[in-house]
């Protein structure tokens, strides 16, 4: 690692310790709901480089000669650690005062939801997801390797959309679960459809990890009722490993292949799990080959943004969306999901450096909001909606993935379209009762 790769490694390490020494002072507390991410993050960043100069590391790519990638990784860990240390910083800022306001909005939002619509069209939307795996893909995907069988088809829009729901009712669920013990049987099936999907991320990160935070902190009546903060932090490295080797078992079940721990502690190192600075290296290098390091000027957004036009519309969509591009445009790679490269890679190929400082900012004072939201909603136990609280921090925690990547732009809309539609079909209720009533009374 050059020089100033490691300054700004040394301090992007610092300054994360220095901001969670302030946070567990201040707030008592270093896991979130929505900081969960932000670690994993931070450990592709801090961890992983180390095992970048082993040629197993390169193999998912196909390289050879990965020596020949070392300025690039280099320049992938000075961009993602100034965009750390931008992103620390203006948390330690933001996080900490004392302004809730946008705890009051979050209340006023939520109270306009009405239980009885948001758990009755739950049904209509598992009913829906069903219908369009046995129709079109014949069966589940985790089982018939089918994963993609919606990829570049008109059902597409849908399935995503129905994926994005179904997370959303998932985590709804368990914080209800958590809070009140209720709707713990469609918890259970929210989660086993998401992973009947064939994917494991939203389950494993998005899922699990915040809906344990709450039963680890006690927060509801099926809180943990450990008292000590050592016993806690011990069940919940324990849970935490559960769902990690449930993940692992589910990539197997996914590939067809047996359990080893060596071929655990290879894809653990030396694979795709944690390869966001290598994958950032090998963008770069191919950048510099077929742009000349010519930036793109926030095409990749514009086509984030039309992300509702299917690709085959749209010339300009299915040549700039951020996956497509940094795979097939700089590599001629088809049917490939994309890479990401950091949290502020698409952001420095679009607007160079500049990029990197604007999108490192936003992307901290975004996570000190969600991190107020958690800690005087969530964490003191002021949850007044039913944990209908969280699906306006949702909409908010959509945005921070949007900032990373725009491929993250559809599911935003289809948050945003989720929520009218309640809000909508709650209103239409609520009057109606009010209507009933009235007429009752009169009577």
């Amino acid at each position: 690692m050059g020089t100033t790769a490691l300054l700004c490694y040394v301090f992007a390490i610092l300054l994360f310790v220095i901001y969670f020494c302030v946070k567990l002072s201040k707030h008592r507390y270093i896991f979130s709901i929505f900081n969960i991410s932000l670690f994993v993050y931070c450990f592709s960043v801090f961890i992983s480089p180390i095992f970048y100069t082993q040629p197993e590391s390169w193999a998912a790519l196909g390289i050879k000669d990965h020596t020949a990638y070392f300025p690039y990784l280099d320049q992938c860990v000075t961009m993602n650690c100034i965009g750390l240390i931008l992103t620390f910083s203006t948390m330690l800022f933001v996080e900490f005062n004392r302004n809730k306001r946008v705890c009051k909005v979050v209340y006023n939002w939520a109270n306009q939801i009405s239980d009885r619509v948001l758990e009755n069209s739950f049904i209509f939307f598992i009913l829906a997801w069903y219908l369009i795996v046995f129709v079109y893909n014949g069966g589940l995907p985790l089982f018939n390797n089918g994963r993609s069988f919606y990829y570049d088809t008109p059902i597409s829009p849908i399935y995503l959309a129905l994926n994005e729901i179904i997370m959303i009712y998932a985590i709804y669920f368990g914080v209800r679960m958590i809070y009140h013990k209720e709707n713990i049987f469609k918890f259970i099936i929210a989660v086993l459809t998401m992973l009947f999907s064939g994917g494991r991320g939203s389950v494993l990160v998005s899922v699990l990890p915040p809906i344990v935070l709450l039963y680890i902190y006690g927060v509801g009546k099926f809180g943990s009722k450990l008292k000590s903060g050592l016993a806690k932090m011990v069940q919940l490295i324990a849970i935490f490993f559960a769902i990690a080797m449930v993940g692992i078992v589910i990539g197997f079940v996914r590939d067809g292949r047996w359990i080893d721990i060596g071929g655990i502690i290879t894809d653990l190192l030396y694979g795709n799990n944690f390869s966001d600075i290598r994958d950032g290296a090998f963008i770069l290098r191919g950048f510099e080959r077929k742009f000349e390091n010519s930036y793109w000027y926030g095409k990749t957004y514009f086509a984030g943004f039309m992300s509702f036009i299917p690709s085959r519309l749209s010339p300009f969509r299915l040549e700039w969306s951020y996956g497509r591009i940094t795979t097939y445009g700089l590599f001629g790679w088809e049917n490939h999901f994309g890479l990401r490269g950091g949290a502020v890679m698409e952001a420095y190929l679009n607007f160079g450096w500049f990029g990197v400082i604007l999108f490192g900012i936003a992307q901290g004072a975004l996570y000190a909001v969600l991190e107020k939201i958690f800690y005087y909603i969530f964490y003191l136990k002021h949850v007044k909606c039913g944990g209908k609280e969280f699906l306006i921090a949702q909409m908010m925690s959509s945005l921070s993935n949007f900032l990373v990547c725009t491929s993250g732009m559809y599911n935003i809309y289809v948050d945003i379209l989720f929520f009218l539609f309640i809000l909508i079909l709650s209103k239409i209720v609520r009057k109606e009762s009010v209507h009933s009533r009235v007429i009752k009374g009169t009577e």
